[in-house]
């Protein structure tokens, strides 16, 4: 990956532009590389894995978005477990007084 690339992929995350670094064609193959890895397994739980992991929050550590060292297979349940902020925010009722329209 070229240093400019790079910079741009930074920029992105800085800018809460996730969507757009997880777009990336850089973002998909160390995504399928992670998920190859332990047999397309999960890291806690050795169900298929279908969600990659950043150990460390890629909003706090932007340089650390692509290294195969801070990424971990997860299920869809253990990946939900690692971000129960996540779950809180989908669960919570979209309507705040009884009138829905």
């Amino acid at each position: 990956m070229t240093p400019s690339i790079l910079k741009r992929l930074i920029k992105w995350i800085e800018d809460d532009k996730l969507v757009r670094f997880y777009q990336t064609k850089e973002w998909r193959k160390v995504r399928q590389i992670i998920l190859n890895l332990n047999g397309g397994k999960c890291a806690k739980c050795h169900k298929k894995a279908h969600m990659v992991h950043h150990v460390k929050k890629v909003k706090e550590f932007p340089l650390l978005a692509l290294l195969i060292t801070n990424l971990e297979p997860l299920c869809n349940s253990c990946h939900n477990e690692e971000h129960p902020e996540k779950l809180a925010a989908a669960r919570k009722r979209k309507f705040t007084n009884e009138e829905r329209w």
